[in-house]
C-alpha cells in the first residue's frame, strides 16, 4: 500500500509540473511566433506602402524604419495576367530568381490566403489594379528564417531544461517521499498493529462467550437469548477475520500461491453451500471447465462474499452468471434490493459503508465484504463495477 501511495505521489507531482511546464513552453512559443508574424507583417505593409521610396532612401522615410528595411532580406514579385510578364526584384536577398519564381507559383496556387509562410519567408499578396480591373498580383516576401530559427532554438532549449527539471524533481521526490508520507506511514502502521492486536484480543472473549452460551443451552436448552448471543458472536468472528484478511491484502504487493485451477468447480462449491442458506429464488448459470490462473483460496473467498452479500440484501431473488468471453472471466451477480439509485454504485465498495447512515440495519452485514472482494479482484488485475440500471436491481460485474 505504501509503495502504491509513493508511486501515486510521484506520478501526480510529475504530471502536475509537466503540465505547467508544457503550458509555459507552449505559450512562450506561440507568443514568440505571433510577435514574429506581427513584426514581419508591419514591415511588409511598410514596404508595400512606400515602394521605391524605401530603396532610394528618401528623406521622408523614418530613419529607424529605413535601417530596419536595409537589414531585412526581402524580394518583390509582380505577376501580370495581360500581357504575360513578370518582374522580380531579388537584390535585397540572396535567393535566386529561379527559387523566387517557385515561391511565387506556390503562392499563386494558394488562392484562399493572401498571407502566409513559404519555406520561412513571410509573404503578402496584393492585387494590381488598373481602371478598377485586376491585371495581376504583387507579392512581397520577407525572410523570417533567422527569427524562426532563434524561436525554435529557444523552444528546444526550454524543452530540454523542462525535461531536466522533471528529472531533478523526480530524483528529489524519490529521495524525500518517505519523509513526506511519514505521518501516513506511521498512521498505517498503527492501524495495522491495532487490527492485529484487536483480532487476537477479541478471540479469547469470543471463545469464552461461545463456550458459556453452549453451557447455557446444555443446561436450560436453546432459546432466543442464546440464539442472539451466538449470532452476534458469529458476526464479530467473521468481521475480525475479514479485517485481518484486509490488513494482509494491503501489505501484499502481488498475489502469492498462484496456479491454474478449475474456477467452475470453485464456484459450484460456494453455490452448494448457499443453496441451503438463500431462502429466495436462486438462479445460476456457470460455464463448465473454466480454468483460471490465480489464488484459488482468494477466488473462493470472492464467491463467498458475493453470494453472502446477495443473501443479506436481496428481496426476492439472486442470480449468478459466470462465463468466459474474449479470454476474460466474467462474473455477474444480481439481486433486487432496497435503497438503490440508478447509475454507478461503486461507493458500496467503501469500507464500512452503509446505505442507512444511522447504521440501523436489519441485515447482519459489516460493510467490509465488498471492499475485500474489490481488493481480491484488483490483486488479480481485474475490474469490479457495481451499478443499477433501474434503481431496483443491484448488479456486480467482475472481469478477471
Amino acid at each position: 500500500m505504501i509503495k502504491k501511495l509513493k508511486f501515486k505521489l510521484i506520478a501526480i507531482c510529475l504530471l502536475s509540473v509537466g503540465i505547467v511546464l508544457t503550458i509555459i513552453v507552449s505559450t512562450s512559443y506561440f507568443a514568440a511566433m505571433i510577435n514574429i508574424t506581427k513584426t514581419t507583417d508591419e514591415l511588409i505593409t511598410f514596404i508595400h506602402n512606400n515602394g521605391d521610396v524605401v530603396i532610394s532612401n528618401n528623406e521622408n522615410v523614418d530613419p529607424s524604419q529605413y535601417d530596419t528595411i536595409k537589414e531585412t532580406r526581402y524580394f518583390i514579385v509582380k505577376s501580370f495576367d495581360i500581357p504575360k510578364a513578370d518582374e522580380i526584384e531579388v537584390s535585397n536577398t540572396s535567393i535566386t530568381s529561379k527559387r523566387a519564381i517557385l515561391f511565387t507559383n506556390r503562392v499563386l496556387n494558394q488562392k484562399l490566403f493572401n498571407k502566409g509562410y513559404v519555406d520561412g519567408f513571410r509573404y503578402h499578396r496584393y492585387d494590381i489594379m488598373q481602371n478598377d480591373v485586376k491585371i495581376g498580383d504583387v507579392i512581397i516576401f520577407v525572410d523570417s528564417n533567422r527569427q524562426i530559427f532563434n524561436m525554435r532554438f529557444m523552444l528546444i532549449s526550454a524543452t530540454i531544461i523542462s525535461l531536466l527539471s522533471l528529472l531533478t524533481i523526480f530524483s528529489l521526490l524519490r529521495l524525500f517521499a518517505n519523509k513526506i508520507l511519514k505521518p501516513i506511514i506511521d498512521a498505517h502502521e498503527k492501524q495495522k498493529k491495532f487490527i492485529t492486536n484487536a483480532s487476537h484480543e477479541l478471540k479469547t472473549p469470543l471463545t469464552v462467550i461461545t463456550a458459556n452460551s453452549e453451557l447455557l443451552e446444555m443446561e436450560y436448552g436453546e432459546n432466543e437469548y442464546t440464539q442472539t448471543i451466538n449470532k452476534q458472536v458469529a458476526k464479530l468472528t467473521t468481521m475480525t477475520n475479514t479485517l485481518v484478511t484486509l490488513s494482509k491484502l494491503d501489505e501484499m504487493n502481488s498475489v502469492e500461491d498462484m496456479y491454474e485451477f478449475n474456477l467452475s468447480d470453485a464456484a459450484y462449491d460456494s453455490i452448494n453451500i448457499y443453496t441451503k442458506v438463500i431462502n429466495k429464488n436462486f438462479e445460476y448459470v456457470i460455464e463448465d471447465d473454466l480454468v483460471y490462473y490465480g489464488n484459488e483460496k482468494l477466488i473462493r473467498n470472492l464467491f463467498t462474499i458475493l453470494l453472502d452479500n446477495a443473501r443479506k440484501y436481496s428481496k426476492s431473488f439472486v442470480r449468478l452468471n459466470i462465463k468466459k468471453s474474449k479470454g476474460k472471466i466474467h462474473i455477474i451477480c444480481e439481486n433486487d434490493a432496497d435503497n438503490l439509485t440508478k447509475g454507478n454504485l461503486n461507493h458500496f465498495i467503501e469500507r464500512f459503508y452503509r446505505a442507512d447512515e444511522s447504521r440501523v440495519n436489519i441485515s447482519d452485514g459489516s460493510g467490509i465484504g465488498l471492499s475485500l472482494a474489490n481488493d481480491i479482484v484488483h490483486m488479480h488485475h481485474g475490474n469490479m463495477k457495481i451499478y443499477s440500471q433501474d434503481g431496483l436491481i443491484c448488479t456486480i460485474n467482475i472481469t478477471l
